[in-house]
């Protein structure tokens, strides 16, 4: 990549990794802060803006800081490629992030088909960990081998970044498919069957609804699942190029797809940057705790007491005017 192009994406990068770290972080701060929020699927939407910012770190040491230094070579450089510089972390952080959403999908199922539904099929506490301990689990194995394969690549004598050894071989080549299908393509197929059997049963269960309580409830649901369809659209949208780069560049040993391989990764932290957006300040349980924690500490620093009064008027005023409000959240249903 030319100087200026490596500027410019360093430049999108950071970007998206401020949006990402703030957006990500709220969202972590409200649901700790906010006791109604400590359920299982609030906790699911914790791991997935952790994951979220875990790529958004990474990325900033791939295509930022490696415009402030020369990138060392031998044993500390291919060292740093595999824990820093390179992709292995990020894509823990990705992979994770992918297989969250196909959880939340399977999750908003079951809420919106069958909302009173307790059995074993729906997530508690117990289940959360062991589906959590998955998620990791399986990005960091699917991981390893790039710390194998992962080294400095050097252009007469001198490193200029890193790369995977095995690129063009017929490993490569092999994992490259297994890889994208594990990791894109099972988790998008899921995520749509998935949020096109809830949106059918939304529809579907519309002209059977005579009372208009049950009617707004639906109402409700359908513009959560419209958004959590956003989210699916945004995931194929954004993370397709990349796959086919890493499959292209495995059976092709080629540096060709250089520039469009990190248009690529510009993709995926954009998908991983619009999260808190899409899935967390679009849920009025969210929104509504963001609200009192903002107002709350604005009190605190004027430290009034008849403001803090008439403020807390105003929320049970607004909680006791709507109770429908309360399923206005993109996991209850």
């Amino acid at each position: 990549m030319k100087v200026d192009h490596k500027i410019i994406l360093a430049v999108l990068i950071g970007i998206l990794a401020f949006i990402n770290i703030i957006g990500n972080a709220l969202t972590c701060i409200v649901v700790k802060r906010t006791r109604s929020l400590h359920i299982p699927m609030y906790y699911l939407l914790v791991n997935l803006c952790v994951a979220n910012i875990i790529m958004a770190m990474f990325s900033v040491a791939m295509y930022i800081f490696s415009l402030l230094y020369q990138h060392p070579n031998g044993i500390v450089g291919n060292y740093l490629c595999k824990f820093v510089t390179g992709e292995t972390i990020f894509w823990i952080g990705g992979f994770t992030s992918g297989f969250s959403l196909a959880v939340i999908a399977y999750e908003r199922y079951r809420a919106v088909v069958n909302p009173h539904d307790l059995s074993a099929r729906r997530l508690n506490p117990k289940r959360l960990k062991i589906v959590l301990v998955i998620c990791w689990g399986g990005a960091v194995l699917l991981n390893i081998p790039h710390l194998y394969t992962s080294q400095v690549r050097e252009i007469d004598g001198q490193p200029v970044g890193c790369t995977e050894k095995w690129e063009g071989k017929i490993e490569g080549k092999v994992w490259s498919i297994v890889l994208v299908f594990i990791t894109f393509l099972s988790p998008l197929a899921a995520v749509t069957l998935l949020y096109s059997l809830t949106v059918h049963h939304l529809f579907k269960g519309q002209r059977q609804i005579v009372d208009i309580s049950q009617l707004a409830v639906t109402k409700v649901r359908k513009k959560i699942t419209v958004n959590l369809i956003a989210i699916t659209v945004l995931f194929a949208l954004c993370w397709t190029l990349d796959g086919v780069t890493y499959i292209y560049i495995q059976f092709h040993s080629s540096q060709q797809m250089t520039v469009t391989r990190k248009i690529a990764i510009l993709l995926v932290c954009l998908n991983s940057a619009m999260h808190p957006f899409l899935c967390a300040f679009t849920s009025q349980d969210i929104r509504r705790a963001l609200k009192r924690i903002i107002c709350r500490g604005t009190l605190n620093s004027v430290d009034t007491r008849a403001d803090f009064q008439r403020t807390s008027r105003r929320l049970a005023n607004s909680q006791n005017a709507s109770k429908l409000d309360h399923i206005d959240t993109w996991i209850t249903g």
